[in-house]
């Protein structure tokens, strides 16, 4: 099947790696070109001298530049919805009128998780890997945590350094969607049981923003896993 534009640029979240999405990739690259580049402190050299909202933006700036990719529609999981979000925000004209968030942070983790948050690297990555994977998976099908897991701790092992992980992590508990100003046609896809935001801030981002929330049964935050076939039909369908 042909290849159709806009080309679509997919960011991942903290501790994860374009293997997380591979499935919804997959999918979108039956009608689109898809693009899902390592996102620092992912991969052995990928690191960035400021880990902010402008570093990671000319981050991405960059990267559609260097690809030549003509106005892309970002898709951002997670923290990866931040990330394109500060994107929108500063480099309107790169980008597609359409910007879509999964697992969007819709407000900003809590205070006492944002000041342990860094700390966690310290601990062993298995552990980490195994106790965040496990709050944030809602499904009790034990192949696909197993998987999640599998593909958490082989992301895990391909970060530049603790410290640069530690930055992220700083990065990830700084902001949330409501610190940018965007003028995008925005859609937002969350999980109805994402322990990270709640179904109610969800509603009062999109309701302030005029966007489109897709709230999908039984999923938490990592829908990316867990209902990636949903999730890659919504995509589909909001930019056609």
């Amino acid at each position: 099947m042909p290849k159709t534009k806009p080309p679509i640029l997919y960011i991942h979240g903290f501790r994860g790696s374009p293997a997380g999405n591979a499935e919804i990739v997959a999918i979108l690259r039956k009608n689109f070109e898809v693009y899902s580049p390592k996102i620092p402190p992912t991969g052995a050299r990928n690191k960035l001298e400021t880990y902010d909202a402008d570093s990671y933006a000319k981050f991405i700036a960059d990267y559609i530049q260097e690809h030549k990719l003509r106005r892309p529609v970002l898709v951002g999981h997670s923290m990866g919805s931040i990330i394109a979000a500060a994107t929108a925000e500063r480099y309107p004209n790169l980008i597609n009128k359409k910007l879509i968030l999964v697992s969007p942070i819709t407000s900003k983790v809590p205070k006492p998780i944002a000041l342990l948050q860094p700390t966690i690297v310290f601990l062993p990555k298995r552990l980490i890997s195994y106790v965040t994977t496990r709050f944030l998976f809602v499904p009790r099908q034990r192949t696909l945590f197993k998987k999640a897991l599998a593909l958490t701790n082989k992301s895990a092992s391909s970060f530049t350094s603790r410290r640069d992980l530690r930055k992220s992590a700083s990065f990830a508990s700084k902001y949330s969607l409501n610190d940018f100003d965007l003028k995008q046609d925005l859609l937002l896809i969350a999980g109805e049981k994402d322990r990270l935001t709640s179904e109610e801030t969800n509603k009062e981002f999109a309701q302030s923003h005029f966007a489109k929330l897709r709230l999908i049964d039984d999923s938490g935050h990592l829908i990316n896993y867990e209902r990636p076939t949903v999730v890659a039909k919504l995509i589909e369908d909001f930019i056609k």
